[in-house]
C-alpha cells in the first residue's frame, strides 16, 4: 500500500492525471515519486523525509516526459526501487502508446484511406519551438517548402483556422493549442500524403522517450519519418515497426536519413498529385501492417 507520494509535476486537476493514476493504482509499494519536473530541491525534500521514514519499497514513476529520477539518485539506501515508464528496464512501460491506443481521437478508415483526398506532399506539426525543430523549419524556409506542404511551427506559422481539443494537459509553451489526442482537422490531416514527425526530443535513443507524436501518423495510416537523429529507426524498429527510407529510389536516389530529408521533401512537392495517389496506394498493406502492430504492441504491455 502506497504511504507517501512526491509530485512536483503538471499537478492534480487535469485528465492526463487522473487517466496516469488510474494506469498505477495497482502499483504496491511504500512510496511512489513521480519523475516529472523532479527537481535538485525536490529530491532535497524528498531525501529528508526518507530520513525521518525508512521504508522498504520505492516506485519510480516516469510517463509524460524522459525520465528525471532514477534509483542512483538513492544509491546507499536499503530501499528495493522499481523504475517504471520511460527507463530502458524490466518495468519499461510506453505511456504515450497506451495513451493513444485509449484516447487518439482517430477518423474512419473510409476517409484516412481515400487517396483522392491527397493533394498534400507531406505535413508537420510543431509546436513548442525547440532547437531542432526550429533547424527544421529553417531547412524549410532555405528549400522553398514552406507551403508546399502543410506546415506550422509556433509563432511563427500557424494555421489559419485550428481545433479546440478537449485540454488533457497543461497548456503552455507555445500559443499552438495542445492538442494530444486528435489528428488535428480531419481535411488537412487526410489531404496530406506523407508526416513529418518532430518529437519532443531530437536523440530518442538517448533520451529514451517518446511521445504520442510518433505514434499518431501510424494510427492515422499515413507514412511518415521523424526528424530525429536516426530518423527514430532503432525505436520503431524494436518495436516491429516498418519504416519507409528505403522506398522513395523511384524518385531519390539515396536512403533517407536526417541529413537529407528535406532534399527529399523538395523533390516530393515537385511530384503531381497523380504521384501522391499512387504511392499512398502502394503504401497502404505497410501502413495498415503498422496499425495492426501498433495495436499488439500496446496490448502486450503491463505495469509490472
Amino acid at each position: 500500500m502506497i504511504t507517501k507520494i512526491f509530485n512536483n509535476g503538471w499537478g492534480n486537476h487535469n485528465p492526463i492525471h487522473d487517466y496516469q493514476e488510474e494506469l498505477i493504482k495497482d502499483i504496491n509499494v511504500d512510496v511512489l515519486i513521480h519523475s516529472t519536473w523532479y527537481t535538485d530541491d525536490f529530491h532535497t525534500e524528498v531525501l529528508k523525509w526518507l530520513d525521518d521514514n525508512p521504508v522498504k519499497t520505492m516506485a519510480i514513476v516516469s510517463f509524460f516526459d524522459q525520465h528525471i529520477a532514477t534509483k542512483e539518485r538513492f544509491a546507499g539506501r536499503n530501499i528495493s526501487i522499481q523504475e517504471i515508464g520511460y527507463y530502458d528496464g524490466p518495468h519499461f512501460f510506453d505511456f504515450w502508446a497506451r495513451f493513444t491506443k485509449d484516447h487518439m481521437a482517430v477518423p474512419s478508415d473510409s476517409e484516412l484511406l481515400d487517396y483522392q483526398l491527397i493533394n498534400k506532399p507531406f505535413l508537420s506539426y510543431n509546436r513548442k519551438p525547440h532547437e531542432h525543430r526550429l533547424e527544421l523549419w529553417e531547412q524549410f524556409v532555405a528549400n522553398g517548402i514552406t507551403n508546399k506542404g502543410i506546415v506550422t511551427m509556433d509563432d511563427i506559422k500557424q494555421l489559419d483556422k485550428d481545433i479546440t481539443p478537449k485540454e488533457w494537459a497543461p497548456p503552455g509553451g507555445s500559443s499552438i493549442v495542445n492538442d494530444i489526442a486528435s489528428l488535428g482537422r480531419t481535411d488537412l490531416w487526410c489531404s496530406s500524403f506523407l508526416n513529418i514527425v518532430t518529437e519532443t526530443w531530437f536523440d530518442i535513443n538517448r533520451a529514451y522517450f517518446v511521445s504520442e507524436k510518433i505514434y499518431k501518423p501510424i494510427v492515422g495510416l499515413r507514412p511518415f519519418f521523424v526528424y530525429a537523429e536516426d530518423l527514430g529507426l532503432r525505436w520503431l524498429h524494436a518495436r516491429g515497426f516498418k519504416t519507409f527510407e528505403e522506398d522513395f529510389k523511384d524518385i531519390y536516389p539515396d536512403t533517407i536519413t536526417k541529413d537529407n530529408l528535406v532534399s527529399f521533401l523538395k523533390i516530393l512537392s515537385e511530384q503531381p498529385t497523380s504521384y501522391l495517389h499512387q504511392k499512398y496506394v502502394t503504401f497502404q498493406n505497410k501502413i495498415l501492417y503498422n496499425r495492426d502492430r501498433f495495436n499488439q504492441y500496446v496490448a502486450e504491455m503491463n505495469i509490472k
